[in-house]
């Protein structure tokens, strides 16, 4: 049985009971061994893309744009939950994320009290 299957089947397992501690890890064990193993494989990709296109050079922009493009798409926020429906319209999208932030990050200005004198004394600067 293959990790992932293992994984998958101790998955269905969770949903309908509980899992025993000695299963649990096993679960847990197979997902991180197929996160390493995807780590691995996406360096894997990276090395020989890099390797292609120190071969091939500046020459190559179908190949540059085709990696731009994955970039692009893969920090693209497709749709957002607002208000617990599904947005998917970008510049609502775009509205609600830079509400968020600028909520998030928004200082709020505190009154400074002002300085009340009763006797005031001036200096005249003669000695």
């Amino acid at each position: 049985m293959t990790l992932k299957a293992e994984k998958e089947e101790y998955e269905r397992i969770m949903e309908n009971s509980e899992l025993e501690e000695s299963d649990l890890w096993i679960w847990s064990e197979c997902r991180k061994n197929i996160e390493e193993i995807e780590l691995h494989r996406a360096h894997d990709i990276k090395q020989k893309s890099r390797v292609k296109w120190a071969s091939l050079g500046d020459e190559n922009t179908a190949f540059f744009h085709y990696f731009v493009n994955g970039r692009k798409a893969r920090n693209s926020i497709p749709g957002l939950e607002v208000n617990g429906e599904w947005v998917s319209k970008p510049t609502v999208v775009k509205r609600e994320v830079l509400r968020f932030f600028r909520n998030h990050f928004r200082e709020d200005v505190m009154d400074r009290p002002g300085l009340v004198h009763t006797k005031t004394h001036r200096h005249t600067g003669t000695g």
